[in-house]
């Protein structure tokens, strides 16, 4: 590892061709196990992966999921992706699910098959099934919509961070292969955001984000892939370290390391969690995320391995790498102003720098001091040359750009105070993180944006 430093006007520039982490002395990694009682699941969401794009919606059984008994299929409707489409979709999925419970229950009932989908459902059990099973799978139907065409984005994308993300995972003494883990999270969309609140590649909610990560009004470093991939290997060598396996460890990144740790004294291992354990949020997403990132794991090396320098099976190329210095800021910048001194475009500068928040973009507030931007690879010399040549006092403040507060008074709702300060009120809940019903309450602060 090489490190260029510079000093200019008594503050130090250090340029490092990739982030650098101190190798810390964790558990050495392990092979990650496939229990007998998961392989089934495993060969499930490899077909999700591969066989099913998105328009198209599987019914299946959630205890046993390759007992598929329709497949629907929407592609006629893909092109519309407006809300009253999306609408009927699920409402036709949830239509479809109900008439094969009904069927269930009327086989159950020892009536004969009177339909066609009738004769499907028995086919999917291969066998004759008894009364008891056809009960029971009544209560497990579920639909599944295919994720072949998000999954190969995700492949695509995961190319300009695998090779950066595996190193960071390698220096922490973790398993390189949980660094597919984004592809069952995000499928490695670094702005991707739940209807929950989680945020990035590998959708920390706020508050797990905060112990590991800088999220204020200016920067989000959920959204960064380098730096979130740092809290998620702290993460994920906790739950290792508290709960004593991967398999362990992994579904408690979906399920919380407590929730884990409960089910663990229950029922003493792994698979009898997997087979057995009834927690009230232990729901059919937990009890398959270990199935799926193994699943996830192997369609995705099978797809980079393949694919090489030519183009992938799908007709589509694998990003190169992220190539990139990183500068610490002597003092605060504007955005727009600092890509100008340096000649990258604000478009570039913004793709290498996702944690950085509106309020900084558009100008409202300064790049803050200390924090490490990303720039395009160039040589240390040509950067610290186009540096120097701004002047610091042209170009860095040593402040950061005031915020306007209002304090709620008695009798104020946030329309009021919106219309007040001539904001939109969308504008004014987002700054300051108001809920859907833009609650506030007197004596608050409103940070009121520019």
């Amino acid at each position: 590892m090489k490190f260029f430093k510079k000093t200019y006007f008594g503050l130090a520039w250090v340029f490092i061709l990739s982030c650098f982490v101190p190798f810390r002395s964790y558990a050495g990694s392990e092979e990650l196990p496939r229990p007998a009682v998961l392989l089934p699941n495993i060969e499930f969401w490899k077909r999700i992966y591969t066989e099913f794009d998105s328009s198209r919606t599987v019914i299946h059984d959630k205890l046993n999921p390759l007992q598929i008994y329709i497949v629907l299929d929407f592609s006629q409707d893909e092109q519309d992706e407006s809300a009253t489409s999306l609408r009927k979709r699920r409402k036709a999925e949830k239509h479809v699910c109900h008439e094969v419970k009904k069927a269930l229950k009327r086989l159950a009932a020892g009536q004969g098959p009177c339909n066609e989908l009738d004769r499907r459902i028995l086919q999917a059990f291969g066998e004759p099934p008894s009364r008891k099973e056809l009960e029971e799978a009544a209560r497990n139907v579920r639909s599944q919509r295919g994720l072949r065409d998000r999954f190969l984005e995700g492949v695509v994308r995961s190319g300009a961070y695998l090779p950066e993300m595996k190193r960071i995972f390698r220096s922490y003494g973790l398993p390189e292969e949980l660094c597919y883990l984004p592809h069952v999270e995000s499928s490695f969309n670094v702005l991707a955001r739940s209807k929950c609140g989680a945020a990035g590649m590998w959708q920390f909610m706020r508050g797990t984000g905060r112990r590991f990560l800088k999220i204020n009004y200016l920067v989000d470093e959920r959204l960064d892939p380098f730096e979130s991939t740092r809290a998620a290997a702290e993460l994920l060598w906790e739950n290792y370290d508290r709960l004593g396996s991967w398999p362990l460890a992994i579904t408690a990144y979906n399920h919380g390391a407590a929730g884990m740790e409960r089910a663990l004294e229950r029922h003493g291992s792994f698979e009898k969690i997997i087979a057995e354990y009834k927690g009230k949020r232990f729901r059919f997403a937990s009890r398959n995320f270990y199935a799926e990132f193994l699943a996830a794991v192997d369609v995705a090396q099978q797809l980079m391995d393949n694919a090489g320098d030519e183009p992938a099976p799908e007709g589509v190329m694998i990003e190169k790498p992220l190539l990139f210095v990183t500068a610490r800021m002597p003092g605060y910048a504007e955005f727009t102003r600092l890509a100008t001194m340096l000649d990258i475009p604000p478009a570039e500068l913004q793709r290498l720098n996702p944690a950085l928040r509106k309020p900084v973009l558009a100008g409202e507030k300064y790049i803050p001091a200390g924090y490490a931007l990303k720039l395009p690879l160039l040589s240390a010399n040509s950067l610290s040359l186009a540096l120097a040549e701004t002047g610091h006092g042209r170009l860095f403040m040593a402040r950061q750009k005031p915020s306007r507060f209002y304090r709620v008074r008695p009798g104020d709702t946030a329309h009021l105070v919106a219309r007040k300060h001539g904001i939109s009120l969308k504008k004014l809940a987002s700054t300051n993180n108001l809920d859907k019903r833009y609650t506030i309450y007197a004596g608050q602060y409103l940070k009121l944006p520019f």
